[in-house]
């Protein structure tokens, strides 16, 4: 196999798995936003609204005790009631949004209790309201009335109600612990794919300079080199009348003094004469 091919196919190896990598990297960044953003806007944000509107709701029960108890005048009688009514509507606001939440989110098993709060807040808002309407009143038979009303209506039939809230915020706590745990993980994988793919480069890399490092000087010493053209063969005749080369134009003009030893040995060294061929006499 050629140099090139081998060349082309690593290049094309090293395309392939940083495609690989990038794609996988992509995938896991999605996972990872997608369980950040169900435990930043789904998860944390049911939790605290089921905690406000089971807040909302023990707090209005115990103003209601409280009033029953010490409502007896009435300028105490109507500040608990308006502090009664108060906290039971502060409730409406998150519970509100609390179902918004579950319509936009899929809650599995806890979609059904969410459901059930509103039904059992509206039923504590009428039942409350009749309480406080006998207690009113202000008559023994009322008050009794009053009483077994918030002991049988109230505090006993809201305990499954503030149970089943309970367990609410107990499943969206373990499936928040759930959603972080993956969300880790994707974040693990991510920076392992990235890694990988540096490694992988970074060999392959080596690998193909490593190559080019011991194919390209092998390549250029066994290439074939032109055969340099000898001069041609001249006469010993041609030999003899050659001319002495003459200096050139662009060489530098000779001394005076070397011009005079030059002239000297010139006029001691006998000139060779070049013997032509005569004619036979006729």
């Amino acid at each position: 196999m050629k140099l090139e091919s081998k060349l082309g196919i690593s290049t094309g190896v090293l395309i392939l798995a940083m495609l690989v990598s990038a794609s996988v990297a992509h995938l896991r960044v999605q996972e990872a936003n997608r369980l950040a953003n169900t435990v930043a806007d789904g998860r944390i944000p049911i939790i605290c609204r089921a905690r406000d509107v089971r807040a909302a709701m023990m707090t209005s029960v115990q103003s209601l005790e409280t009033y029953i108890l010490l409502g007896a005048d009435r300028a105490s009688s109507e500040h608990l009631r308006q502090v009664r009514s108060d906290n039971l509507n502060a409730a409406d606001k998150p519970l509100a949004q609390l179902l918004e939440l579950g319509r936009h989110y899929d809650l599995g098993a806890d979609a059904p209790r969410i459901q059930q709060i509103q039904p059992g807040l509206v039923q504590l808002h009428s039942v409350e309201d009749e309480v406080e309407r006998l207690n009113e009143l202000h008559t023994p038979q009322a008050s009794r009335q009053a009483r077994d009303l918030l002991n049988s209506q109230i505090l006993s039939r809201d305990a499954p109600l503030f149970e089943s809230m309970r367990l609410l915020v107990q499943s969206q706590e373990t499936q928040c612990d759930a959603d972080m745990d993956r969300l880790q993980e994707a974040n693990r994988a991510v920076l392992l794919t990235l890694w990988t793919a540096t490694l992988l480069g970074a060999i392959v890399g080596g690998v193909i300079s490593f190559i080019l490092a011991r194919r390209l000087p092998a390549q250029s010493v066994s290439s074939p080199t032109a055969p340099t053209p000898s001069p041609p063969a001249t006469s010993p005749a041609q030999n003899s009348t050659s001319i002495p080369p003459t200096r050139s134009a662009r060489s530098p003009a000779p001394c005076s003094r070397c011009k005079t030893v030059w002239e000297a040995s010139s006029a001691l060294s006998p000139t060779p004469r070049v013997h032509s061929p005569q004619a036979p006499d006729p």
